[in-house]
């Protein structure tokens, strides 16, 4: 008897009619990028989600997954770090919060990105670029006068806050914004 291959395993039970087979197929680390595009078609919405949240996950399927109607699945498309900036700047547009703060979030949204978000509408959203790595002095000046205090206080402990950025705050009627900014002024 011939020895099957674990590829060739998983690739059938891709295939199965449980869709539980197929959400934990498109979850395995060693499915390939071949098998996940192949699930990215899936009917099962819980399948795609996986995919979307996949490593192996090709930049083409991340994007044609962004466009699918089911916003669990854009959300995973928005939290990978894989995804396109193409698809990001589709996603920070999307009618639903939660997946506008996962691009915000996700460390591959590029900075000028991040500009177009610093104006939404939604405080979470905002925090999620105050607390981005890649968020520029320029960008955390101009949260550092957001209405919301979470927000303020992400940048008085963001390191690339400038230092006059942080004595502004350091004057902040929030307690827990003026008490950050005022410790990051003493180190």
């Amino acid at each position: 008897m011939a020895a099957i291959e674990f590829t060739e395993i998983l690739g059938a039970l891709a295939e199965s009619p449980e869709p539980i087979i197929r959400r934990m197929i498109a979850a395995d680390p060693d499915s390939s990028a071949d098998l996940l595009r192949q699930l990215a078609g899936d009917s099962d919405p819980w399948v795609r989600i996986q995919v979307a949240k996949h490593i192996r996950t090709e930049r083409d399927v991340l994007a044609r997954l962004a466009q699918v109607l089911c916003s669990n699945v854009r959300s995973a498309v928005a939290e990978n770090f894989r995804t396109p900036s193409s698809s990001l700047l589709l996603l920070s547009q999307d009618e639903e919060q939660d997946i506008r703060t996962f691009v915000a979030f996700n460390p591959s949204t590029p900075r000028w990105l991040l500009t177009c978000l610093l104006h939404d509408s939604i405080a979470d959203v905002r925090l999620g670029v105050a607390c981005h790595g890649r968020a520029t002095a320029y960008q955390l000046d101009l949260l550092a006068m957001d209405p919301d205090a979470c927000v303020r206080w992400a940048v008085a402990m963001h390191p690339e806050t400038a230092h006059q950025t942080l004595r502004d705050l350091s004057h902040d009627p929030d307690k827990r914004v003026y008490g950050a900014s005022q410790k990051r002024l003493e180190d």
